[in-house]
């Protein structure tokens, strides 16, 4: 499994996603210490964090999952 780091704004959205080397470290912890930003851990393949973090998707906390914009602005979000 390929873990990305996901950087987040203040609103929690996703900035941009980046590969960090597979040496052991929390490179989350560390992007998040020297950019002064919120980084979360996803996945490749989605196994984890509902999603593959990308660019513009949203990090719900309460959910642990990254969700996409909204399509349409009659489509609601469903949490069940």
């Amino acid at each position: 499994m390929t873990v990305l780091i996901a950087f987040l704004d203040s609103d929690n959205f996703v900035t941009y996603v980046v590969q960090p080397p597979e040496d052991g470290q929390d490179w989350a912890q560390i992007y998040t210490e020297r950019n002064n930003c919120k980084c979360i851990e996803s996945s490749e393949d989605g196994s984890f964090r509902g999603k593959r973090a990308a660019t513009g998707d949203k990090y719900y906390e309460n959910l642990d999952a990254f969700i996409g914009p909204q399509p349409y602005p009659s489509w609601s979000l469903n949490t069940t």
